[in-house]
């Protein structure tokens, strides 16, 4: 359905106080939604264009899925999909703004929040995601039924872990060469994370 990790860590603000507070990355479409946009800015959210996320990592963290709108589409069980090769903004803001980049892999997720098997929601959002870059949350029953049972008793544990930060040192003009460059650095980090933590019987594919 989505990053449910990063919903919860940002919308109850669990982040220690002696870090920035940090928020998390919406589709800047829900934002335009009455109603919708008000619950997202309640979980801590802000639009995931390019000069909401710069001006917000002056003062603050963001929490973002690189993947986006694409892994909502792609993920199974027992499969980390990340979708990054093609990801350019995020890494060029770290940059321009000499901010951290700190990769976080989750465990857990595709499992008690499957992706709902009606085909037409698929087809659905297929056609959004090709007009519109984005896709809705769709839940299955599944996710219905793990929701209910989560307040009454513990499911299986969703496990996230931290890796080491890549330091940026900041660069107001960086070049294609420099934003690849920090990517690759990125992608072994996480490749290094899955190695560490792996201990679920999970494959990582870099897209």
């Amino acid at each position: 359905m989505s990053g449910v990790t990063a919903v919860i860590h940002n919308g109850y603000k669990l982040t220690d106080p002696s870090y920035k507070p940090t928020k998390g990355v919406v589709h800047s479409f829900f934002f335009c939604i009455p109603v919708v946009k008000d619950i997202i800015r309640k979980l801590n959210a802000i639009p995931s264009d390019y000069s909401s996320i710069k001006r917000t990592i002056e003062k603050e963290s963001i929490s973002i899925t690189l993947g986006g709108a694409k892994e909502m589409g792609i993920f199974k069980e027992k499969n980390l999909d990340v979708v990054v090769k093609n990801r350019k903004g995020i890494f060029k803001i770290a940059l321009e703004t000499g901010t951290p980049i700190v990769p976080i892999i989750t465990y857990g997720e595709n499992e008690i929040f499957p992706r709902s098997n009606i085909h037409y929601f698929d087809y659905v959002n297929d056609i959004y995601y090709y007009l519109f870059k984005l896709r809705f949350p769709f839940p299955s029953l599944t996710s219905i039924q793990n929701w209910k049972n989560i307040s009454n008793h513990p499911l299986e544990p969703i496990n996230t872990y931290t890796g080491k930060p890549i330091f940026v040192k900041k660069n107001n003009n960086p070049s294609l060469k420099d934003i690849e460059k920090l990517k690759t650095k990125y992608i072994t980090r996480v490749k290094d994370l899955f190695k560490e933590t792996n201990t679920r019987g999970y494959k990582l594919n870099i897209i």
